[in-house]
C-alpha cells in the first residue's frame, strides 16, 4: 500500500489516461489508499508540503511536487490528476462515501476525479454529463422517469442483466442502447455506423464502473 507522497504519486502516474471522471471510492480502490489518505495527499499536493513556515514546522514535498499545484484547474500539471467537488453537500474529497458499490452514488455529492493529460483527449466531458450518461443507462434520469416512465422502468430491471450478459441482456443492448449512444453522440470518440452492432465496450461501460463503483 503507497503511503509517501512519491509512492501515491507514482502509483496514480500507474493508472490509464482517461477522459472519464471516477468517484473518489473507485479512484482510492485502484491506486491502494483509503479516502481519508487521498485527502491528506491532495492538501499536501496543493499546498507544496506539509505543515507551517510561521512556527518552523513546515516540510516542502519532495521534488517535483515541492511547488503547489492545482488540481482543480483543468490545464495539465505534472502529477496528471484532476478532481471536482460535486453538489452542495461535498465538502472534502472524502465526505461523502458508500460502503459498497451503488448506482445510489450517482445521485449524491462526491467527488471526481480525472487521471492522465487532458490535452491528449479527443474530447472532453464534464462530470454532470457523464452522471447524466449514468442516469440514463440505469434508467433513473428525471426525463425519463417524467416523460418516459415505463422505458425508465424497463431499464432499471435490465440494466444490471446488460452488464452481467444475462439474459435480458440482448433486449436491452437492441432497444436501449441505440438510443442512448445516439442521445449523448457528440460524447464518444467513436463514431458509429448504421448497421454495427451495438455492445457494452463500445458503450465504454467502464464509465458506470468509475462512477457510481459497480463492480464489472
Amino acid at each position: 500500500m503507497p503511503s509517501t507522497i512519491l509512492e501515491i504519486a507514482n502509483a496514480i502516474k500507474n493508472l490509464n489516461d482517461s477522459k472519464w471522471h471516477c468517484h473518489i471510492q473507485y479512484f482510492v480502490s485502484k491506486i491502494g489508499i483509503s479516502p481519508e489518505v487521498a485527502d491528506s495527499f491532495i492538501r499536501q499536493i496543493e499546498k507544496g508540503g506539509r505543515g507551517m513556515r510561521s512556527n518552523g514546522t513546515w516540510h516542502a514535498n519532495p521534488s517535483p511536487y515541492e511547488n503547489p499545484i492545482d488540481l482543480t484547474s483543468p490545464n495539465d500539471n505534472i502529477l496528471g490528476l484532476r478532481y471536482s467537488i460535486v453538489g452542495d453537500g461535498a465538502r472534502s474529497v472524502h465526505e461523502i462515501t458508500f460502503a459498497e458499490p451503488s448506482p445510489i452514488v450517482v445521485g449524491h455529492p462526491g467527488t471526481y476525479f480525472q487521471i492522465g493529460k487532458l490535452s491528449k483527449q479527443k474530447k472532453l466531458i464534464t462530470v454532470s454529463i457523464q452522471r447524466e450518461i449514468v442516469q440514463y443507462i440505469i434508467g433513473t434520469h428525471r426525463e425519463l422517469l417524467k416523460h418516459y416512465p415505463k422505458t425508465a422502468e424497463s431499464r432499471q430491471e435490465t440494466w444490471r442483466s446488460w452488464i452481467d450478459d444475462g439474459a435480458s441482456a440482448n433486449h436491452y443492448q437492441q432497444i436501449h442502447l441505440p438510443y442512448i449512444v445516439t442521445y449523448f453522440k457528440d460524447v464518444w470518440d467513436t463514431k458509429f455506423k448504421i448497421g454495427v452492432p451495438l455492445t457494452p465496450s463500445i458503450l465504454h461501460y467502464d464509465i458506470l464502473s468509475r462512477i457510481s463503483r459497480i463492480r464489472r
